[in-house]
């Protein structure tokens, strides 16, 4: 038993890893401005499936992560932040990504029944894939 446990403890902490990977790869890709990955058609969709394809060995092809995000305006990076939104160019982002482990030991299934919340945050400012000043054409 003593074997499984540090097994699925192992299990654990490569979860956490691919989760902190997983946002740093969809903070990477989010600050390029592209939107040209497959299987998406937005700026938003191509950051979430960046996320979910870093985590595709945790459990299956692809497990139940979810992708959030927001911005800060360039140039006045205080407050929260907008919700939902990957900005413009210059803009600060952050993508949080989450996910939910799962043990298979029974003992540690006994002590964490409905898995252990794991949490992966990036932030990162969007490249001058456009102008970073408002109104004046130029980057």
């Amino acid at each position: 038993m003593l074997v499984f446990g540090i097994f699925d403890l192992a299990r654990l902490f490569q979860s956490w890893v691919a989760v902190q990977h997983a946002a740093r790869e969809a903070a990477r890709y989010a600050i390029t401005g592209q939107v040209d990955c497959q299987d998406a058609s937005t700026r938003e969709e191509c950051v979430t499936l960046t996320a979910k394809r870093m985590t595709a060995g945790l459990s299956g092809r692809m497990p139940a992560v979810s992708v959030s995000y927001k911005a800060w305006d360039y140039d006045a990076y205080a407050g929260g932040g907008v919700s939902g939104k990957l900005g413009q160019p210059c803009d600060q982002i952050e993508i949080t990504v989450r996910y939910t482990h799962h043990f298979a030991t029974p003992i540690l299934q006994a002590i964490a029944p409905s898995g252990v919340g794991l949490k992966g945050e990036q932030r990162m400012t969007n490249e001058p894939f456009g102008s970073c000043r408002p109104n004046d054409g130029v980057g």
